[in-house]
């Protein structure tokens, strides 16, 4: 579909005008044009869409047999891959077929609950305008179902990173040992009974008061900023613990321009993570900050660490020297 025909199956469908979206956007305060801090903070959401590609990361350090790590390394980047490739397309689609402003514009206009937005669909994607504007019999409704699904499968993966990192805190003698039980086929039952627990609670919450649904926009800078940590811990890792670095997997030790790859790789992880911190409580993307569930979400990293350091004080009284955990790494 060419733009012109967008426009046309846009006006005998919705009765909308392609160029009066974007007049109504520019009296409403939006401003046409590429800038590269808007283009930064619209980076956030294509960020987001790749939250759980990397997941397998948190397990790829366990694998001792060589055919599988390279099996999980090839998912994991080729996934990705195919995810860019895909949503490539679409941008093209939207940026080419559609057009910036229009779509600009109208982003603009449904953001901020403008009467100007006059399309029949209450919530705005690409997917969306792309199957209105086509003009296909049961292409709409194909869309939003696969939007739909989309949301239900990507749901799958956060059970087993939830699951996966309290195990693995109980492991390390952060929680307690009994979170790090298994059944006799090796399934952690405590942490999935813990997990869904809280996982319980929280609905419950969010029911009971939808207000702390917006919550959510916060905890997502919550974990960008755990991201900011991991990047610069990647950074120095070969200069802080060079004996660990030294005893890594060749992949791992791997320079570029004499710079080991991971400090490169963790700089620009800090970098990105860094923008998206910003770009998620930033007006455009929440609205007005909400002092409490900001100071809230920077609480959780105060009582993370004070976990921890509850279990050292703990672990040491009974003998446990936690200092001694991540001295060296884990034999083969």
């Amino acid at each position: 579909t060419s733009r012109e025909a967008f426009a046309s199956n846009l006006a005998s469908e919705a009765g909308v005008s392609y160029d009066s979206v974007i007049a109504d956007a520019q009296a409403a305060g939006w401003q046409p044009g590429f800038t590269l801090a808007g283009t930064l903070l619209g980076s956030v959401y294509a960020f987001l869409n790749t939250i759980g590609y990397t997941f397998n990361a948190y397990y790829l350090g366990e694998m001792k047999q060589a055919q599988r790590l390279r099996a999980q390394v090839i998912a994991m980047f080729g996934s990705l891959l195919v995810f860019g490739l895909l949503t490539a397309s679409l941008y093209w689609l939207v940026y080419y077929r559609i057009g910036p402003d229009f779509f600009q514009g109208l982003s603009y206009l449904y953001a901020t609950g403008s009467s100007s937005y006059a399309l029949p669909f209450s919530y705005l994607n690409a997917a969306n305008l792309i199957a209105f504007g086509a003009r296909l019999p049961g292409l709409y409704l194909l869309a939003n179902v696969l939007v739909m699904l989309s949301y239900l499968v990507s749901i799958i993966t956060w059970p087993f990173i939830v699951v996966r990192s309290l195990f693995a805190w109980s492991f390390d003698r952060i929680l307690p040992a009994k979170i790090a039980q298994v059944d006799s086929k090796g399934n952690p039952w405590v942490a999935v009974l813990v997990a869904t627990a809280v996982s319980e609670a929280y609905v419950a919450l969010v029911v009971a008061n939808p207000s702390i649904g917006a919550w959510l926009a916060y905890q997502i800078f919550g974990w960008a900023l755990a991201w900011v940590v991991v990047g610069l811990a990647a950074a120095i890792f070969p200069y802080r613990r060079r004996d660990l670095f030294e005893a890594s997997p060749p992949p791992v030790k791997r320079r570029f321009l004499g710079i080991p790859l991971i400090t490169l790789l963790g700089l620009a992880s800090a970098l990105f993570s860094g923008i998206m911190a910003y770009g998620v409580i930033s007006p455009v993307f929440i609205g007005t900050v909400n002092p409490f569930f900001l100071t809230l979400t920077l609480l959780l990293f105060l009582i993370g660490l004070g976990i921890y350091y509850a279990s050292y004080v703990a672990r040491k009284r009974q003998g446990i020297p936690m200092e001694l955990l991540y001295k060296t790494l884990p034999p083969e």
